[in-house]
Parts: C-alpha cells; sequence; structure tokens
C-alpha cells in the first residue's frame, strides 16, 4: 500500500501573497443590463488594475444582458467602481483571501 507523503512545512498562502503584507481580496459580481461590452469592462480592469503586482486573476465573460468578473486584488474598491460604472451590480462576493487558517497545513503538523 502506498502511502501519501506528509508535507514538511506549512502552506504559506497563495502564490500571489509574497513578502508583502498588504491584504488580498477576491470580488466577483454580476453586472446586470450593462452598459458596456464584457470586453470593455475586462479591459478597464486590466488598465486599473493590471500593472499592480498585488493584483493576481481578472476574468469577465458575458453577453448584451448580463455580465460576471472576478477579480482577486488588493483594491477591491476599484474593481467595483468599474463594475458600477458599468450596469447595475448584483451577487457581490467580497472575501479577503487568507484570513482563514489553512486546515490541511494544521493536520499535516499534527500527523508529523
Amino acid at each position: 500500500m502506498l502511502k501519501r507523503p506528509v508535507a514538511t512545512r506549512p502552506f504559506a498562502g497563495p502564490p500571489f501573497v509574497g513578502a508583502d503584507t498588504t491584504p488580498r481580496y477576491r470580488v466577483e459580481f454580476l453586472i446586470v443590463d450593462p452598459v458596456r461590452s464584457a470586453a470593455s469592462v475586462r479591459d478597464a480592469l486590466a488598465a486599473a488594475l493590471g500593472r499592480d503586482p498585488r493584483t493576481g486573476t481578472i476574468a469577465v465573460a458575458g453577453n448584451l444582458t448580463l455580465i460576471k468578473a472576478h477579480v482577486t486584488t488588493a483594491r477591491p474598491e476599484i474593481a467595483l467602481a468599474i463594475g458600477r460604472a458599468a450596469g447595475t451590480l448584483a451577487d457581490v462576493i467580497f472575501e479577503r483571501l487568507g484570513a482563514t487558517p489553512n486546515v490541511n497545513a494544521a493536520a499535516s503538523a499534527a500527523r508529523e
């Protein structure tokens, strides 16, 4: 029977959280009846947040009636402002990344 290897050190967090201790956030929202295209929203987010090394993900998809955006960044207020400028926001998810302990790392450390 093969045994699963045990981690030798605890998980340090997502890869885009480096030595910088600035908190990162995951922001997801829907834009209902948008006044701009999904490509326009994606370009605006990339222009505003893309040069910041603390920005991890910018993903935007949609059509003429609904757009979904997913952004991980240290500047969530900018992402929300761009979304509000494009139409009515719905189903907003705002989460601080790294705020909860990694349960798997704690379990691995306990087995050692």
